[in-house]
């Protein structure tokens, strides 16, 4: 089989990562054997890498030892292969700059978002803490909270709205009571707004056993996701 071309690597430790990455390859915007772990490609290819760039940045490498590009530049060219007019549009001062600015906001914070557990060593590509963006993480869910309360309330399914509320107050009571870092909160930020997503989902559904089944899979699905986020 032949060789990519280009290998792109990525946080495996991060399940947006592995996802994202994952879906360029069945879309076939990487070639077989495109993607790389963090970890092996940071020793295979350290000429051609800046770490601690390649930390924050998903970095694209050449295998011929042409230019690595970095972040939105290595994603713009993946799009532009197949959809060239969609990357130049990318590409505009007036588009790229808030494309930047969110792809920062994601890639400091996707470890939290995702609920990834474990040490967060730079050689696995674990991004560093910077305050500015999770600030801006935790400022984000503390707006969607509010948000999914009211909207729940104007919706017909009483009974789903209340059993929100229930799940709302034991999420606030664990996290005064046992949240107490940085990382601990923007874990606890992202259960916070996919429980929001979940129970707002249920309330649109007429009542009975549609809010029964729906209540269930939510509870369950929640019930995972927190024992997830909560491992050592």
């Amino acid at each position: 089989m032949l060789k990519p071309k280009k290998i792109i690597l990525f946080d495996e430790v991060c399940p947006l990562c592995c996802w994202y990455t994952g879906w360029f390859q069945r879309c076939h915007w990487l070639e077989p054997g495109g993607r790389q772990p963090f970890r092996e490609g940071l020793l295979e290819w350290k000429a051609q890498l800046d770490p601690e760039r390649a930390r924050h940045e998903i970095p694209l490498i050449d295998r011929d030892g042409g230019l690595t590009l970095y972040g939105l530049d290595a994603l713009l060219f993946l799009i532009g292969q197949h959809h060239p007019r969609l990357a130049r549009l990318g590409k505009l001062p007036q588009v790229r700059k808030p494309l930047d600015q969110l792809y920062q906001f994601i890639s400091y914070n996707r470890r939290v978002i995702a609920g990834s557990t474990g040490n967060p060593r730079p050689e696995d590509g674990a991004p560093a803490f910077h305050r500015g963006w999770r600030c801006a993480w935790l400022a984000l869910a503390a707006g969607v909270l509010p948000a999914g309360v009211l909207l729940r309330a104007l919706l017909a399914n009483p009974a789903a709205h209340l059993m929100s509320l229930a799940w709302l107050a034991v999420l606030l009571a664990f996290g005064a009571a046992t949240v107490r870092t940085w990382d601990g909160w923007g874990r606890w930020a992202g259960h916070a707004v996919l429980g929001t997503f979940l129970w707002t989902a249920s309330s649109l559904l007429p009542g009975g056993w549609a809010t029964g089944a729906a209540a269930a899979i939510t509870a369950g699905s929640l019930f995972l996701d927190a024992r997830r986020r909560c491992a050592p």
